[in-house]
């Protein structure tokens, strides 16, 4: 669920509060939460997001972290994020961390084009608003998500 940063903190208390995680237990589902960390300035605002869903949904529940350095690099005062407290107190929970890779300006506008008709991966590989090349950057772009995501999950 993507909520975005508005009802970020309302929709993780109200997860909290009805005991969500429990919840899925009780059938035999598992609780894994997916976590932006933003480059540059953004970096310091995703690490205490981060803190608050480790937090909030407590073991057994996993974090897959995504590193998204689209915006500047992931570091706070020289540190990366595998160097980061945050990261170091809860590797073992981090099922992760995913790299977003850095995307051209052809691959980016791609990427975008899909995100603005709000389409799956294999919707726009599918489309035919899609030319062969275009498709072929999003077949990259996912291959290089995919791969690191068969690891942690």
């Amino acid at each position: 669920i993507d909520n975005g940063a508005a009802g970020f903190v309302r929709f993780g208390s109200y997860l909290t509060e009805n005991d969500f995680a429990g919840l899925l237990t009780e059938h035999g589902r598992d609780l894994v939460v997916h976590a932006v960390i933003a480059g540059g300035d953004m970096t310091a605002q995703c690490i205490l997001g981060l803190n608050t869903l480790l937090t909030d949904f407590p073991p057994p529940a996993r974090v897959v972290v995504w590193l998204n350095e689209h915006h500047g690099p992931i570091e706070i005062e020289g540190m990366t994020f595998q160097d980061m407290k945050i990261y170091r107190d809860n590797a073992m929970r981090i099922a992760g961390p995913i790299r977003l890779p850095r995307l051209s300006t052809l691959f980016l506008q791609d990427f975008n084009e899909m995100l603005r008709r709000r389409l799956t991966y294999q919707e726009a590989i599918d489309s035919p608003a899609f030319h062969i090349m275009n498709k072929q950057r999003l077949v990259m772009i996912r291959r290089a998500v995919w791969q690191q995501l068969e690891t942690v999950l």
